[in-house]
């Protein structure tokens, strides 16, 4: 629950403060009601952004099965289990990795079980030449 909440604040915050700050902008001489107009924008944007974050919770329940900060994270970590030993399956991995189209560098340590490729750029303006 606390994850959830900080997700929308998160969310919810910086889009809160910075209509607020729009909407003293507009008001006249700083002092009196704002326009109507731009408060019913405001309220606008604001149950959009709420209602995008609920959406966006929920859709994290369904496919995470729980929602908490690993699965609200901007960085996502896969765990894929194999049923072999550690020296196998990293060779394996690493093989497949080797294996795949477009990797230009493979950087392999088999100690600490880490395998880094990097992947060659496309230039999306003539990709179909």
């Amino acid at each position: 629950m606390p994850s959830s909440l900080f997700f929308l604040i998160r969310a919810i915050g910086p889009w809160f403060l910075t209509l607020f700050f729009a909407v003293m902008l507009f008001t006249p001489d700083g002092a009196g009601d704002p326009h109507w107009f731009v408060l019913l924008l405001w309220a606008a944007v604001i149950a959009t952004v709420v209602v995008n974050a609920f959406s966006h919770l929920r859709r994290v329940r369904l496919i995470a099965g729980k929602v908490n900060a690993s699965t609200l994270s901007n960085r996502q970590r896969r765990q894929i289990e194999v049923p072999f030993e550690a020296g196998e399956a990293f060779d394996l991995l690493d093989a497949a990795i080797r294996e795949l189209p477009g990797i230009e560098e493979v950087h392999s340590a088999r100690d600490s079980l880490q395998v880094r490729a990097k992947l060659k750029r496309i230039d999306p303006l003539f990709r179909n030449m």
